[in-house]
């Protein structure tokens, strides 16, 4: 099956739009970077670094969420909208909502949550794999 075309170029400017802004904010720290034409190896390893970073917090925050979900809905109260859990997970909180589902029992059975859950899961494995593809 080809690929659509407007997949690649997407995910291409959110990868380079990323690394821009990592490139400048370490060009702010390291101004000795400006006189060479290739960049240190510690660039690669700060942006690795940054990104890593971004992800750690992403998936606390889902785990967060899910837990303070739960807990809303053990006391009776209004609770977080299912297409905010959904949307922390498709920006990168998988593990954390994976983790906070089976740690507090959260949303497991409900299958209409699940299989919205599953699709991000396979959107995101197969960004991973084109990802690695083709770079």
């Amino acid at each position: 099956m080809p690929q659509p075309p407007y997949i690649r170029p997407l995910i291409q400017n959110c990868f380079y739009y990323i690394m821009n802004v990592i490139k400048t904010l370490f060009q702010l720290y390291f101004k000795r970077w400006l006189r060479h034409s290739k960049p240190p190896l510690i660039y690669y390893y700060f942006c690795t670094m940054i990104m890593l970073y971004i992800l750690l917090t992403l998936n606390l925050f889902a785990f967060i969420v899910f837990g303070w979900d739960k807990r809303l809905s053990v006391k009776h109260k209004r609770r977080v909208p299912e297409s905010t859990l959904i949307a922390i997970t498709f920006i990168g909180g998988t593990v954390g909502a994976v983790l906070g589902m089976l740690i507090f029992r959260h949303k497991i059975s409900k299958i209409s949550f699940l299989m919205k859950f599953a699709l991000i899961v396979l959107v995101q494995a197969i960004c991973i794999y084109f990802l690695k593809k083709y770079y």
